[in-house]
């Protein structure tokens, strides 16, 4: 493979990880949120999570099953390299 294709690859891969990376931090996040809100217990009624929360619930597990503990996406963030700027896609 050319070196120039290399680099775009290698710029992609960083891009990537990255977002992936970002991803995991948000769901993370949610699932913080979570256990917080499962935890207080609070009374739900006539607000917008009225009749959601399980629906949430289950999203945020699922999003946590597709994003944390995924070789492929292990595999992208280990790859990230900074020596490769952006702009090479542009």
């Amino acid at each position: 493979m050319p070196i120039a294709d290399q680099k775009k690859v290698q710029v992609a891969v960083n891009i990537i990880g990255r977002e992936v990376q970002n991803i995991r931090d948000a769901v993370n996040r949610l699932n913080a949120l979570k256990t917080k809100f499962i935890t207080h217990n609070p009374d739900v009624t006539g607000t917008v999570l009225e009749g959601r929360t399980g629906k949430l619930n289950a999203l945020i597990t699922n999003l946590d099953a597709e994003v944390n503990n995924n070789a492929d996406f292990d595999a992208l963030i280990a790859e990230i390299s900074p020596s490769h700027p952006e702009n090479l896609l542009d």
